[in-house]
């Protein structure tokens, strides 16, 4: 199943909901006009008569969009409509909103309609169709006596059928007259922004973080939001960074495979004898490594550090500028002679910058 923003009716169209209002009814409708409206056109309703047992909400042609409440009815001040725009109309028992403002009450009648109501039409009997609809639909909710029992979305079935999906019985409600539904864009189930630790908003857009300005709502998932979840890499930058989520229906399960990364890591030998018996200095060093670690050696048990600078050893200055594996297994017997002349003990050093970097062995062979 796929969600949309709307489905379109030209007129063909309608869909029955199966349901049968009363005094204690409530339809709620978000709907916009493409069209100008050239006849009588029905948006929901079901009627014994004009002024019995009336519930529905219709536009005469040439009137404004009127609502009927059992034996009464109401013309709004919307007409013409503005084509293009959304509307939002509800009528709620005897009281009429528009644009969540409420605008009319009628007198509390107790009434039960003869049949179930229509989308897109209004049933004037038992099989029959009265009048048809031209209208754009975002979204339909139906209550009776306050109990939630049609909630109607936009859809796709699994087959790409355009039809209404009701989110109450999760169940599919199709088109029962000819022709097809136009369908919306489709919206996507799920979104992701990222926040920073200052509650500024963020996206992946060509590669490069983009900051993303404007109210934390769903609109600002569906018009800037990823549609997958970002690497570490891609926003690593931000301090303090959270991942948000946002699903169209309901939340979704979501498993993260986290794997850390340490920092640099500087490993530590013990002392080294510098002249064991038999030996006149080092010779040379040998490493067995991967990546780029770097290296540095002492002489007064970790106390300072020195590498080879290709002249002279001289003090480090930070793991990050110490001696490459290279540096270190060109220092010829002479050099290292400079270093370690009237000592006892040598130290070596290594820092790991990545985890590409490993250091398997590290051979001192004497001279």
């Amino acid at each position: 199943m796929k969600y949309l923003e709307w489905i379109e009716g030209t007129g063909d169209q309608y869909i029955d909901t199966l349901f049968t209002p009363n005094q204690n009814s409530c339809i709620e409708l978000e709907f916009s006009y493409t069209t100008a409206i050239s006849s009588n056109n029905a948006l929901f309703g079901v009627r014994k008569a004009t002024s019995e047992n009336n519930f529905s909400i219709m536009h005469p042609y040439g009137y404004p969009l009127s609502f009927y409440s059992c034996n009464a009815y109401y013309n709004s001040t919307l007409n013409p409509p503005v084509l293009n725009r959304k509307y939002k109309v509800k009528l709620d028992r005897n009281k009429v909103y528009i644009d969540d403002t409420l605008v009319h009450t009628f007198s509390l009648v107790n009434f039960t309609c003869p049949y179930t109501a229509l989308l897109w039409g209004m049933k004037n009997n038992a099989d029959s169709r009265g009048f048809s609809g031209k209208f754009r639909m975002y979204s339909c909710k139906i209550w009776d006596d306050g109990t939630l029992v049609r909630e109607y979305a936009p859809a796709k079935d699994n087959n790409n059928v355009v039809c209404l999906y009701d989110e109450v019985s999760q169940t599919f409600y199709y088109n029962l007259g000819s022709n097809v539904f136009s369908a919306g864009p489709e919206i996507p189930t799920t979104k992701y922004l990222l926040q920073d630790g200052n509650s500024n908003y963020w996206t992946i857009s060509g590669g490069s973080l983009t900051q993303v300005i404007g109210t934390f709502n769903a609109q600002m998932f569906i018009d800037n939001g990823m549609d997958n979840i970002p690497s570490w890499s891609d926003y690593s930058s931000l301090t303090n960074p959270s991942l948000l989520c946002w699903a169209y229906d309901s939340m979704v399960d979501m498993t993260a495979t986290t794997t850390g990364v340490p920092g640099a890591q500087t490993v530590t030998s013990s002392d080294i004898t510098a002249f064991p018996p038999g030996a006149s200095g080092i010779g040379d060093v040998s490493i067995t490594e991967t990546g780029s670690p770097k290296y540095a050696f002492s002489v007064d048990s970790g106390t300072t550090w020195k590498v080879w600078s290709g002249s002279a050893w001289v003090a480090s200055s930070g793991v990050a500028n110490d001696m490459s594996s290279a540096t270190v297994e060109a220092i010829t017997q002479a050099q290292w002679d400079s270093l370690i002349s009237g000592q006892t003990y040598i130290k070596v050093r290594f820092t790991l910058f990545s985890d590409s970097d490993s250091v398997s062995e590290i051979s001192v062979n004497y001279a």
